[in-house]
């Protein structure tokens, strides 16, 4: 696949801590350019690109009740929390699981708040993988996917939810989310257990960190937060992980409950809506405050001159 605008792809800008950037001075081919400077009218939306949902067993306050009315006002709950804090972008990526996107997606549409679904799953090594799909893709859909990794509904119900694997190993899964399910695929939690920096090691977990379909990763804090090794190779400064194309990473909370969705460490993301009803996932912008420890942002970048702070995506995917 070619890296930068390809039919159902993603293009891919990498923006490094600290620096300044600019659409009409930053050298890249042709597409990048044309994604970065977007549709008119286009403007960044705070985002969260991972929350969980009430079925995770950390989640608080705990649902008080399964019926329709219980759970449909405790995703109203969840979300306003959100909402009333600044965040107007949400994914849904639950562990092997999608049963509350219906109730959450409502809910969005009521409260007028953008809600990418998805699902967070493990590969066949031990990898847990991000994947996140169109506002309007159906639960069926969403199933149909999990079932085709081999996570079906059954063996969902009658093992540990928490401990399944999909068939496929990490750029398999990489490749069959992005190329067969029209979704997006962020590395989970790189820098921390079960994290594409933490599994394995030498040129087996290299070749993982190199796999060419993947664009994105999510980082638990700032790239000059993280160890010197770690550091070393998200900033594509290790020649054993040097990849064509830097990796670009994102911030997001990893939020479980109303205390902590739009207010947990390590901070949100900048997202530009670039069409109606957020149809496509137009751009993904990482961004932390000027100081060391990320807090909440509260005036978006500037869309002619991005001082970014941490790290940069723009993840186009392409009609």
């Amino acid at each position: 696949m070619p890296v930068f605008c390809p039919p159902g792809g993603m293009s891919v800008v990498w923006h490094t801590e600290g620096a300044a950037t600019s659409p009409e001075q930053t050298v890249f081919s042709s597409p990048v350019f044309e994604a970065a400077k977007l549709a008119a009218g286009a403007r960044f939306l705070k985002a969260d690109l991972q929350v969980h949902t009430p079925l995770d067993p950390r989640f608080e306050p705990r649902p008080t009740g399964n019926d329709k009315d219980a759970r449909a006002a405790t995703a109203r709950n969840y979300l306003q929390a959100a909402k009333d804090r600044g965040v107007e972008l949400v994914a849904i990526p639950e562990h092997n699981d999608v049963s509350w996107i219906d109730e959450l997606r409502y809910a969005a549409n009521g409260l007028e708040l953008h809600m990418l679904p998805g699902f967070e799953v493990e590969s066949s090594e031990g990898i847990h993988v991000l994947c996140i799909f169109n506002s309007t893709t159906k639960t069926v859909d969403l199933e149909d996917s999990l079932a085709r990794l081999g996570l079906t509904k059954e063996k969902r119900t009658e093992q540990k939810r928490l401990e399944l694997r999909a068939d496929l190993d990490f750029a398999g899964l990489v490749t069959f989310v992005q190329e067969d399910c029209g979704g997006i695929c962020i590395a989970a939690h790189m820098d921390s257990d079960k994290g594409l920096l933490s599994f394995g090691s030498g040129g087996a977990r290299a070749d993982r960190w190199k796999t060419a379909d993947l664009y994105a990763g999510q980082i638990s804090r700032l790239p000059s937060e993280l160890r010197q090794g770690p550091q070393k190779i998200v900033a594509n400064d290790d020649p054993s992980y040097r990849r064509d194309r830097q990796l670009a990473c994102i911030l997001t909370s990893d939020a479980r409950g109303v205390a902590e969705i739009g207010t947990k460490r390590p901070g949100s993301s900048w997202t530009r809506l670039a069409c109606k009803g957020f149809a496509r996932l137009s751009s993904i912008r990482s961004h932390a405050s000027p100081w060391r420890t990320p807090r909440t942002v509260d005036k978006a970048p500037e869309s002619s001159r991005w001082r970014g702070r941490g790290v940069s995506l723009t993840a186009c995917r392409c009609p």
